[in-house]
């Protein structure tokens, strides 16, 4: 009986050092791109910037925000474990006459063209359909990544993720 109760703290120790782990954890963000079309050539694929990008966290943190089109594209040049380094998965989703397709795809380079109008994305295919040369509405969904939360714009949570001002002193301002 000494044993199982042994064992059962032990376990029970293991298990509240993960979840203590987890909740001290930086969040890390998940992006959604969203275009009315996508043009592809080669091994590249181009998506007019027409709103921000929207990103949210996975558990707990439960929160959300916006990136504007410099602030995305400058996760691929941020520094150590940026997305330069460590390319984000990403699924390319877009309705055609065959119905709903989807490509895996990684992300390895994003850069800005025609005034910050389009964004477009040096890929490499990973699974799924053939990149349409061109196509109506996509919806591009972006791997996770560990973000200085001072370049969201609104963050909404239910947990206090926001940096405050003097935080973000040197970086974009939270609007």
């Amino acid at each position: 009986m000494k044993k199982l109760i042994a064992f059962t703290c032990v376990i029970t120790a293991i298990l509240l050092a993960g979840a203590a782990e987890t909740e001290n954890a930086p969040p890390t963000w998940l992006f959604v791109q969203t275009a009315n079309n996508m043009a592809s050539a080669n091994d590249t694929i181009t998506l007019p910037f027409e709103r921000e990008v929207f990103a949210f966290t996975d558990r707990p943190y439960r929160a959300h925000g916006h990136l504007g089109a410099h602030d995305f594209a400058a996760l691929w040049n941020s520094g150590e474990n940026d997305f330069k380094e460590n390319p984000p998965n990403a699924v390319l989703t877009w309705v055609d006459n065959k119905g709903i397709q989807a490509v895996e795809i990684q992300l390895l380079n994003a850069s800005l063209d025609d005034n910050a109008h389009s964004i477009s994305y040096n890929v490499t295919y990973e699974t799924g359909g053939q990149l349409p040369t061109n196509t109506g509405p996509v919806s591009l969904f972006i791997d996770n990544f560990i973000i200085d939360t001072c370049l969201l714009v609104g963050v909404d949570r239910t947990t206090d993720l926001s940096p405050t001002q003097k935080e973000c002193s040197n970086h974009v301002a939270l609007r």
